[in-house]
């Protein structure tokens, strides 16, 4: 890899409040996920704009346009297995949920993916260049549940994207930095998230389903 590329590094980002202020503000919710188990880490924000839109839906179908794109002016390293790749979903990297009962909806995978190691090897990695964009779209009933909210007669949802990727340095090793918390050094993580308005639920994303 040319030495003379520029990473995203951590003077190009900046420190988030605190995970469980995250949480409440952006889902409003609890209740049982499907999410790896927690460990001790911290949290960052990249300049990476993320836009998700529903394309199309019906009984078989809810395509999901999913694009990521580097605003920085420094090469994104970015974790496949937390992203979809070649319109795919190895992980879940969403939470789904009905906006009557706010009954999360469950993937149909088991997950394979271990939060606190992180496997750090070349093909893992896709190298975002300033101002590309990554795209997939996705078949959301190939991987999420929709037949209890069905059953129930249950038509309107919300998505908002949950993956925290590993922030690694050119090397591919993670970088960490002084937990204040656990008086030791952390892994740091950061967000893929939709950019924050003043609208409710401006994070989120409503659809309707047939």
């Amino acid at each position: 890899m040319p030495c003379h590329r520029k990473y995203l590094t951590l003077s190009a980002i900046k420190m988030k409040v605190s995970i469980l202020l995250i949480s409440m503000i952006l889902f409003g919710c609890s209740g049982p996920t499907d999410q790896p188990p927690e460990c001790p880490h911290l949290d960052k924000l990249l300049p990476l704009h993320l836009e998700l839109k529903i394309l199309e839906t019906s009984d078989t179908k809810i395509s999901l346009l999913y694009k990521l794109r580097n605003d920085s002016s420094d090469i994104a390293i970015l974790y496949k297995p937390l992203l979809p790749m070649n319109n795919r979903l190895e992980e879940n990297i969403f939470s789904i949920f009905d906006t009557v009962d706010y009954l999360i909806l469950r993937p149909k995978f088991q997950s394979k993916e271990d939060f606190c190691l992180p496997q750090l090897k070349k093909d893992n990695f896709v190298f975002l260049r300033p101002h590309d964009s990554l795209v997939s779209i996705i078949n959301l009933c190939d991987y999420y549940d929709f037949s209890e909210a069905k059953q129930k007669g249950i038509k309107y949802f919300m998505l908002a994207p949950t993956a925290r990727l590993p922030l690694v340095d050119e090397t591919l090793h993670q970088v960490t930095a002084w937990d204040t918390s656990y008086l030791q050094d952390n892994p740091i993580y950061f967000w893929v998230e939709l950019p924050q308005k003043p609208e409710v639920d401006s994070m989120r994303v409503q659809f309707t389903i047939p």
